[in-house]
């Protein structure tokens, strides 16, 4: 945690994110997400706080995302920091470049669009779950079928991130529009629009698939482990601020 090792750095970082929370983020003025505050983030250098800088980010060390989570946790808006962080943001910037990676993660870096990985069991460990979609191929297509049964944040994404079983039963990763996929609406209890993604028979193109020198499931196990990561910080967050209410109510 952020605490456990203090500096100036993440003191000033810490410092930054609570005073936007005080005059930004308030539940009762905007009890939804807001694409103008998400832009704000971004343009803090927060979302590139820990990607490495040949992907564009500042190449700080994951300590810090956990710096900035515990102190976006008080505000509880529905700007998701920590899942666009971990399971959108890095993935991309860990993934080889190409047309479409690195026109996604220009937008992304800059708050102007969403990412929702679609795996087929967001419980499990993701070196153990099974993709939730599988490639054929017909002809020279490659086409998906499938269904996700919850990608957080994927209504609000403008892509999606699905995890594929190819044709030689290997674990990929394919980058698609959102508006390609069906997606139901799973309104979490704190409002978030998740999405359960569904297709079927839906055509991938080849510059569509994300490839990792590291392979892809050590860089989804790197992106579940810095969701918990962020997840444990906002949840310190959260205690802290309920700790001083009740403090300041007693």
């Amino acid at each position: 945690m952020s605490r456990l090792h203090p500096s100036e750095e993440r003191a000033a970082l810490e410092e930054s994110v609570r005073r936007w929370c005080e005059d930004r983020a308030t539940v009762a003025a905007e009890p939804r997400f807001v694409a103008e505050r998400w832009r704000e983030i971004a343009g803090f250098g927060w979302l590139a706080a820990v990607l490495e800088e040949s992907a564009g980010g500042l190449g700080l060390s994951p300590s810090h995302a956990s710096v900035i989570a515990e102190a976006l946790a008080p505000a509880a808006s529905l700007e998701p920091f920590a899942a666009q962080l971990a399971l959108g943001g890095w993935v991309l910037a860990r993934a080889r470049g190409g047309v479409a990676r690195d026109a996604l993660l220009e937008t992304w870096l800059a708050g102007e669009s969403l990412v929702a990985l679609a795996d087929g069991d967001p419980a499990a460990p993701p070196w153990t779950s099974r993709p939730a979609f599988r490639g054929r191929r017909v002809g020279g297509d490659l086409l998906l079928d499938g269904e996700a049964p919850l990608a957080l944040d994927g209504m609000l994404a403008s892509h999606c991130l699905l995890v594929v079983a190819d044709e030689r039963e290997a674990k990929a990763l394919y980058v698609l529009p959102a508006a390609a996929l069906e997606r139901v609406a799973r309104e979490a209890l704190d409002g978030r629009a998740h999405a359960s993604i569904r297709c079927a028979g839906l055509a991938a193109p080849d510059d569509a698939r994300l490839e990792f020198e590291a392979g892809t499931d050590a860089v989804l196990a790197e992106a579940a482990w810095l969701h918990a990561l962020c997840s444990a910080a906002e949840s310190v967050g959260l205690l802290r601020a309920m700790l001083r209410a009740s403090v300041v109510y007693l």
